[in-house]
């Protein structure tokens, strides 16, 4: 059994990351009406990497151009409770990638940063049209 203080913060954890996931999920379903877009699939992932366990939440728009956009955020756990965020938009054409937006990596302390960090990304991934990957 977890002490109360990491069950809190376990709470928090999957709290916010059903949160997240109900973002990408309307942003998902928004990016499916869009014309240009032919297909478009999202998760939510827990990974053990060698180099730690990381939080992986993407969205991947396949375009009718054959071209695809994607979105993706990474939370990464790390030493002496601090959390590093990642994300980016990116254009993928066969093979190829580019960067399209880059977002600033932030190194946070709390939790509730974490969160503020991880909705504004998806927020911002919401006001971009997927045709800046045509």
């Amino acid at each position: 059994m977890l002490p109360d203080n990491r069950l809190a913060i376990a709470t928090d954890i999957l709290t916010a990351a059903a949160g997240w996931r109900e973002q990408s999920l309307q942003l998902a379903a928004r990016l499916r009406d869009d014309p240009v877009v032919r297909e478009v699939t999202s998760g939510l992932d827990v990974r053990a990497y060698t180099s730690g366990v990381v939080l992986e939440l993407f969205i991947d728009a396949e375009l009718t151009t054959g071209t695809a956009i994607t979105f993706w955020i990474d939370v990464i756990p790390q030493a002496e409770e601090r959390w590093r965020i990642t994300s980016e938009v990116r254009g993928m054409r066969g093979t190829e990638q580019e960067l399209l937006r880059p977002v600033q990596d932030a190194d946070v302390v709390t939790f509730s940063q974490v969160d503020q960090i991880v909705t504004r990304s998806l927020e911002m991934f919401a006001t971009l049209d997927p045709s800046i990957a045509l």
